[in-house]
């Protein structure tokens, strides 16, 4: 399970190792309230899913937010933004009627995202960087 957590030292986020139960993720919420009881799902869910990238992450942020109010339709948009070490963020945003199905729909979309992006860096090709010789001017070739 993911514990939210408001400031832990760089250093202790590279130590986080697989399987830790110690994840930098917010979750914030705009427009509507969430119970305790859907604030643990969302934890509990951001930890199922991210647990065995958890060192890979340096922060996870999920935000909800209700875009039409009382007036019904397409109510809940779920944003999460997962910040890799090295990489550009990845960005999900997904759209429903229910809270959960919005999470668990934005949670797997970010997943996959995240799997793609770190298998993608895992085989780039190490490029040797060869040492420059410098250039011989024409007055040094007499």
């Amino acid at each position: 399970m993911a514990r939210v957590t408001s400031a832990v030292p760089k250093a202790r986020k590279r130590q986080i190792g697989r399987g830790s139960d110690l994840l930098l993720s917010h979750v914030r919420v705009f427009g509507t309230q969430l119970s305790d009881a859907d604030r643990e799902y969302i934890r509990t869910k951001i930890g199922e899913k991210f647990r065995k990238a958890a060192g890979k992450i340096s922060r996870l942020s999920l935000r909800v937010r209700d875009i039409n109010g009382p007036k019904g339709g397409v109510d809940h948009v779920c944003r999460i933004k997962i910040m890799p070490f090295g990489l550009q963020p990845v960005v999900v945003e997904e759209r429903s009627t229910r809270l959960r199905t919005a999470v668990d729909e934005a949670l797997r979309t970010a997943e996959r995202t995240l799997v793609s992006t770190l298998s993608r860096r895992r085989t780039k090709p190490i490029r040797d960087v060869v040492a420059r010789r410098p250039r011989q001017t024409a007055a040094k070739r007499v």
